[in-house]
């Protein structure tokens, strides 16, 4: 069979072959210099290039020449930095999980969820179950989520606070003044915790992964049943081996060592 591909959508195929040229190209071009390069007839490649740059995604330079943005490689950053980050973790992930015998996760901010993106479960004959791959789950009602906002910073704590906290269980912190005390804990001490806010006898704990700026690309946390620890000694039971495990995974990922002094 020839042709076109059945599910071939034309534009957008140009779309991608112009922002192909454009980053090849060490210089801007114009649209008749594009047109040649990509083999595509001028008025498609000014279209093309037009939506591009009302999307942001090409810039005018030099009258009617055009270069790529810098905005693909914010767009395309995130998933490296997240397979980096996958990749960094899984090994102390799975000791923590070993040493523990509970669910462990590893979580990442996606807009104002956390969403989890590594997980082992517990080998406990009753253990945490209920969170998987790819969900996503409200910010301030987990241990995870609170250190994803807490060092997301301001504006994303007045936007969770617009929309409305839900109150998922009696323990939930949902008023506006305690999300935010829960959240200024959060950076003064490093770590989280959540007590039956989530969900009815289940306490999790979640500490910070950093990257070599200092920026935090997400976090550790480890979910059990209340009724295996006592409340007081959950964060030197379970908290101290979550917080060792992000440690070593934000030295590996080129964090400073005096942070967890």
């Amino acid at each position: 069979m020839t042709g076109r591909p059945k599910y071939s959508t034309p534009a957008l195929s140009a779309g991608i072959e112009l922002m192909r040229v454009l980053c090849e190209s060490p210089k801007p071009l114009g649209i008749t210099e594009l047109a040649a390069a990509a083999d595509l007839n001028t008025h498609m490649v000014f279209r093309c290039i037009k939506t591009l740059q009302m999307a942001g995604y090409v810039v005018e330079k030099d009258g009617q020449k055009y270069e790529p943005s810098l905005l693909p490689f914010h767009y395309y950053a995130k998933p490296v930095a997240r397979m980096s980050l996958v990749r960094a973790a899984e090994e102390p992930l799975r000791r923590l999980g070993d040493e523990t015998c509970e669910t462990v996760y590893l979580g990442i901010l996606d807009d104002n969820r956390v969403m989890y993106v590594l997980l082992y479960e517990g080998t406990r004959e009753i253990r945490v179950g209920g969170g998987c791959i790819g969900g996503r789950y409200l910010l301030h009602a987990d241990a995870a989520g609170k250190v994803l906002a807490a060092f997301a910073g301001e504006s994303l704590w007045k936007r969770l606070i617009k929309e409305g906290l839900e109150k998922l269980t009696p323990k939930t912190h949902a008023a506006a003044a305690d999300f935010r005390t829960d959240l200024q804990r959060v950076l003064k001490q490093g770590f989280a915790e959540e007590h039956g806010e989530y969900i009815p006898g289940i306490q999790c704990f979640a500490a910070p992964v950093f990257d070599y700026r200092g920026t935090v690309l997400g976090a550790v946390s480890c979910s059990v049943l209340a009724m295996h620890y006592e409340k007081d000694d959950f964060g030197e039971t379970i908290g101290r081996k979550v917080r060792a495990c992000a440690r070593e995974i934000s030295l590996a990922l080129g964090y400073q060592e005096q942070a967890y002094v």
